[in-house]
């Protein structure tokens, strides 16, 4: 069922977001969203009507529908600002609050309208399998040779070059925005440079071991600036000499390709010379971005909600995709029946109790106190042996209640007929 919100549901909720997504701030249209939302968790999920939506929401990894809106418009509103280039937009285009706090969103991106690729001066070379397996690379010697390497670390990143006639090494440092495949796309573009702008002999070979890069540049066709600008440098350099990029294995002992390697790490390692970002930004580290700012303010509503209790002794804003899988992976029943459990809203007398259809809240095994998942699951002193059967401990304590453990949850369930 959650594939349907997904696919058809989610798209039509959010078109044309980019207008109309500031309505979520009036608390009238905030209620008519989540009554919304209400009715997509518990089509998912099959939950009775007392469970409440926000615990419905996390366990289903649904997000509040405002965070929804804001985010698709935050996207949209990118993306059109970076396509028409020009023009006044600005009472229209703002963000939601403490979205781009890090001015990411406001950083000259990568992307480009599609645009194709057919002539190709060089020539691309990715040995067989067979050759690989047998490790039957020939790295040809009769022309300039240029090995390339790209290296990121958790906040840095950074390129090397190396050429093999003269001995020259180049380390480039590049920013933290920077993706694997652009260090690699940067080191590939900066040794056709230096092959400009030196003297060259009629063969000139530039090899890496990213076939990722290779294949973009290989490619007919292409949404990338800097895949673009690097074809182009390519077919400048293709114009004075026959160019061959070339796949060398990584780490297969090739001497050009280590120290290639070895300055890759050094530019990672070296800070940035000029303001960040390096280069423009990638489409994915945007949208990650805003996918990031929409997890935040998915925790912070739910951290904020003052009910809740009972899923709130289980489920975290840490572990709440762990359970999420854990639900999203198992049949109609039992999804059912997990969320009755971790929700506490089920057929327990503390819940129906509230309900004011039972007269007394107590556990129908021990009779001493609230009979509620918490008390069942840890601490119930009648069923410690059913306890020790399915979930291996006699006494638990909430947090030690993990999505792992949901076949033991799910069957002690059952075996104590709650």
């Amino acid at each position: 069922m959650r594939w349907i919100y997904e696919a058809v549901l989610k798209p039509r909720l959010t078109y044309g977001a980019a207008v109309w997504w500031k309505r979520t701030a009036l608390s009238t249209s905030n209620i008519l969203l989540e009554r919304l939302r209400s009715l997509i968790v518990r089509s998912i999920s099959g939950a009775i009507k007392s469970t409440p939506t926000a615990a419905l929401g996390l366990l289903l990894n649904i997000e509040p529908l405002k965070v929804t809106l804001a985010a698709a418009a935050a996207q949209a509103l990118h993306r059109i600002t970076n396509s028409l280039g020009k023009g006044n937009m600005q009472g229209l285009l703002q963000l939601p609050k403490g979205l781009d706090e890090k001015g990411i969103l406001r950083m000259n991106p990568d992307a480009m309208s599609k645009t194709f690729l057919f002539d190709k001066k060089y020539r691309l070379s990715i040995p067989s399998r067979v050759e690989r397996d047998d490790e039957r690379i020939n790295i040809p010697n009769n022309g300039d040779l240029w090995y390339t390497d790209g290296s990121r670390r958790k906040d840095a990143a950074g390129a090397g070059v190396y050429c093999r006639q003269n001995g020259v090494g180049t380390i480039l440092p590049l920013s933290r925005y920077t993706t694997v495949l652009q260090t690699e796309l940067i080191a590939i573009m900066w040794a056709a440079q230096a092959a400009l702008a030196g003297s060259m002999r009629p063969r000139i070979y530039i090899c890496s071991d990213s076939k990722s890069a290779l294949q973009a540049l290989d490619s007919f066709a292409t949404k990338s600036k800097l895949v673009w600008d690097c074809v182009q440098t390519l077919n400048r350099l293709a114009l004075k000499a026959s160019v061959t990029l070339l796949w060398v294995p990584g780490h297969n002992g090739v001497k050009g390709k280590m120290i290639a390697d070895d300055l890759a790490k050094l530019g990672a390692k070296s800070d940035l010379i000029g303001p960040e970002p390096a280069v423009r930004l990638c489409q994915s580290l945007i949208k990650g971005e805003i996918r990031q700012w929409a997890t935040n303010e998915t925790n912070r509503i739910w951290e904020e909600i003052a009910t809740c209790g009972k899923t709130k002794a289980f489920v975290t804003t840490d572990n709440a995709k762990d359970w999420s899988r854990a639900i999203l992976g198992l049949k109609r029943a039992k999804t059912k029946l997990l969320e009755e459990i971790l929700t506490g809203n089920g057929s327990l007398n503390a819940h129906r109790h509230s309900m004011g259809r039972n007269k007394d809240p107590f556990c129908r095994f021990c009779c001493t106190e609230e009979e509620t998942p918490e008390h069942l699951l840890c601490n119930c002193p009648a069923i410690t042996g059913m306890r020790q059967r399915h979930l291996g401990t006699r006494f638990l304590e909430a947090e030690d209640v993990q999505a792992k453990h949901t076949p033991g949850i799910l069957s002690f369930w059952e075996a104590i007929g709650a």
